[in-house]
């Protein structure tokens, strides 16, 4: 079977080595995006040890990249994090059409950030499927195969991630194998089941310390590296600054007390030297680890008062703005 690859990042490049060397599988061409990838040159290079002709075309190039499917000659395509949706030219340039890695469980989670959200959404699995790419469609298209990855309260998404790749470049071979060898029937999604995640931005990285402690642990599992992470900025006790601060790893604490705190304080309970975050449902988040401004640092090196809050209120802000133009007058 005559397959290409195109796509983008490290996944990308592992695939192209791996199909090398697959028992009746001839790569003819590979294909990577010409900028804002890290790891275009190491598709490049992944290619050159097969060896097999490699281009590097732009995002939106639709016309370039069917034109190297077609020239290339091949029975089947493998498309690994191509970040646009593919029209008919390009998914119909290979005979047996192109497979696609998704790092959901279709037809359920389609679209971006899958991974995050099914964090967020309190999932007990996150799935990996590789389908039949249909043009035009986001995720759709028929299901080669499947797998489901377990999610639990200490799951972060970096660690997911990481699994969800590992298992989506098995299961690529695994796809291209058993397509080729007859072993493997492609199975209709069901539309009816189908649910779309959009993409998360930065700035929903943000907490609202009144929510309960479970729902803020899930954000920050779901923020953390390789993202920006779940924060709050605060205005410093003793500086009278506006400042940020960022939590990458953190676990719940239940406190034997009974205490009154507004969501957001900072406290120190139950005879512990650990500060702890009061949370909406009586709670407390512990952070593990923290930075802030992009400076990390531990909880106990910053902090130094019961006083001080997490989140910003409107008057404070409106202080802080009143005193920052009389500075400029």
């Amino acid at each position: 079977m005559k397959v290409a690859v195109f796509g983008r990042g490290q996944i990308c490049a592992d695939v192209v080595a791996m199909l090398a060397g697959l028992p009746g599988c001839e790569l003819t061409c590979v294909i990577a995006l010409s900028s804002d990838d890290s790891c275009s040159d190491d598709i490049i290079n992944a290619a050159s040890k097969v060896p097999v002709q490699a281009y590097q075309v732009r995002v939106d190039d639709y016309d370039m990249l069917s034109k190297h499917l077609r020239d290339a000659d091949c029975d089947l395509a493998v498309s690994l994090l191509w970040p646009r949706i593919l029209p008919a030219p390009v998914v119909e340039a290979s005979r047996r059409g192109v497979l696609n890695f998704h790092g959901g469980a279709l037809p359920r989670y389609r679209g971006n950030a899958c991974a995050n959200w099914a964090i967020l959404n309190g999932e007990t699995e996150a799935g990996v499927t590789v389908h039949l790419m249909e043009p035009g469609r986001a995720d759709a298209g028929d299901i080669v195969c499947q797998r489901a990855l377990p999610i639990d309260d200490a799951t972060y998404i970096g660690d997911l991630i990481d699994k969800l790749q590992a298992a989506g470049r098995e299961m690529i071979i695994e796809a291209v194998a058993g397509l080729k060898d007859g072993t493997i029937t492609p199975f209709p999604q069901d539309e009816a089941k189908a649910f779309y995640c959009f993409p998360r931005l930065p700035r929903d990285g943000e907490i609202d310390w009144h929510m309960p402690a479970r729902e803020i642990h899930k954000l920050i599992r779901a923020s953390s590296t390789p993202y920006p992470g779940a924060y709050s900025y605060f205005i410093d006790h003793f500086s009278n600054k506006l400042q940020k601060l960022t939590i990458w790893r953190a676990d719940i604490y239940k406190p034997e007390m009974a205490y009154a705190a507004v969501p957001g304080h900072l406290l120190k309970i139950d005879g512990m030297e650990e500060w702890l975050i009061s949370c909406g449902d009586g709670l407390c988040i512990r952070p593990l680890e923290i930075s802030i401004d992009e400076m990390a640092c531990t909880m106990a090196e910053r902090f130094k008062t019961i006083r001080q809050r997490l989140g910003v209120d409107a008057a404070s802000l409106h202080s802080l703005m009143a005193t920052a133009l009389r500075e400029l007058k």
